[in-house]
């Protein structure tokens, strides 16, 4: 673990060049203990990491043991079981699987990560999953009555599958950037929401599910569980 001091002095500084909003600048520089400062960090994480205020190097000087206490995980082999936010760099990780009946509000995976599954099941909610840099996330998977409100995948990113099953429900999957979305599979009664230009490679419907594209107004459902009644051409 680095000196407080020290490490207070390399995030600020960093922080004041790329004019960070007065209000958590000013929170970093009160700030009395390491555990203070990390608060502050990941209150901000996704804009300290975007401008380069901390990487998985810098964090690492925040000590393993209070990283990981705190939902941040820094060249991580193993699974993780959660009710916290989760940010991930540089590390390999089985499965990220909410708690039952927890809300998460990120799973973010960064810096080359690779991350297996991520998980919501039994009523959980993770509202963000967010692969970036060229990081990796093999599986988003939703079940039971759980709900994922948003998958995104950004820079070089892949993300290859998305699920979503049982009475579950994904609420907008994003591809943005060159990243990539390999395979969508919503089944039994759970439904995923698609939007932006960079479709899944891959659509698959099973059961009762649906999958809807938001952005080319395109519904895909399995043609066997449901009956066209009507096709309506006006907006009411």
């Amino acid at each position: 673990m680095a000196e407080f001091k020290d490490l207070k002095k390399k995030i600020t500084d960093k922080a004041k060049e790329q004019n960070a909003c007065s209000e958590q600048y000013r929170a970093a520089l009160r700030s009395g203990s390491i555990e203070d400062l990390l608060s502050v960090v990941i209150r901000n994480m996704e804009w300290c990491v975007r401008n380069k205020v901390v990487n998985g190097d810098i964090l690492i000087e925040f000590g393993i043991d209070l990283l990981q206490a705190n939902g941040v995980y820094v060249g991580y082999k193993g699974s993780v079981k959660t009710d916290k936010d989760v940010w991930v760099f540089k590390s390999k990780i089985d499965a990220i699987e909410a708690l039952p009946n927890s809300t998460i509000n990120r799973v973010v995976s960064w810096e080359n990560s690779t991350i297996n599954e991520v998980v919501s099941r039994d009523n959980s909610t993770i509202n963000r999953v967010v692969s970036r840099d060229n990081s990796t996330i093999n599986r988003v998977v939703s079940r039971d009555n759980s709900t994922i409100n948003r998958v995104v995948s950004w820079e070089n990113s892949t993300i290859n599958e998305v699920v979503s099953w049982e009475n579950s429900t994904i609420n907008e999957v994003v591809s943005r950037d060159n990243s990539t979305i390999n395979r969508v599979v919503s089944g039994d009664n759970s439904t995923i929401n698609l939007s932006g230009n960079n479709i899944p490679k891959k659509i698959d419907v099973n059961g009762s599910g649906i999958v809807r594209d938001l952005t080319k107004r395109k519904i895909y459902i399995y043609k066997s569980r449901f009956e066209i009644v009507e096709l309506l051409d006006n907006e009411s």
